[in-house]
C-alpha cells in the first residue's frame, strides 16, 4: 500500500523463515500467537486479500469465533474457515483499485473536516466575546 509504514518492531525480510516486512498504517501488539497468511500470488492479490480481511464481515466473524477472555486468539481452524471469494486476478486489481480510491477520499474528507473543526474551535471564543457584549 502506498503510504504504508512498517510497525510492529520493524520486521525485516528473513530468507531463513520466509517472512515479510508487516506494512499497515494502524499499531498492533503480537501477541501469543501469530498466523502468517501467504496467498497463492498467481490465484490471490495479497492487497486484495488485505481489504477482505479488513472487511466488516470478516471482522465479525473472527470475533465470533475468539477463544480466550483475558488475551482473546481467533484460533486457525477458524482462520482458514473464512470465506474470502477469488475473483479473477484481473477483478481483484479493480477492486483494490476502487477500495484504494475510496479510502483516499475518505482520507481527504476526514483532513477537511479536522480542518473544519480546528477552524470553529478557533472562532467559538469570539463568538462569546460578541454575545456577551451584547454584540450578537
Amino acid at each position: 500500500m502506498s503510504g504504508s509504514k512498517s510497525v510492529g518492531g520493524g520486521l525485516e525480510p528473513n530468507e531463513n523463515l520466509n517472512s515479510d516486512r508487516v506494512y499497515c498504517d494502524e499499531e498492533f501488539c503480537f501477541q501469543r500467537h501469530i498466523a502468517i497468511i501467504k496467498p497463492e500470488r498467481s490465484k490471490l492479490d495479497s492487497r486484495y486479500l488485505w481489504h477482505m480481511l479488513r472487511s466488516g464481515h470478516l471482522f465479525r466473524r473472527a470475533w465470533a469465533s475468539i477463544t480466550g477472555t483475558a488475551q482473546p486468539t481467533v484460533p486457525l481452524k477458524a482462520i482458514r474457515a473464512f470465506p474470502i471469494p477469488v475473483p479473477a486476478l484481473a477483478d481483484q486489481g479493480r477492486t483494490v483499485a476502487h477500495l484504494d480510491k475510496i479510502h483516499a477520499d475518505l482520507e481527504e474528507v476526514r483532513r477537511q473536516q479536522a480542518a473544519v473543526a480546528s477552524g470553529l474551535a478557533a472562532l467559538l471564543p469570539a463568538i462569546r466575546d460578541r454575545a456577551f457584549r451584547g454584540e450578537l
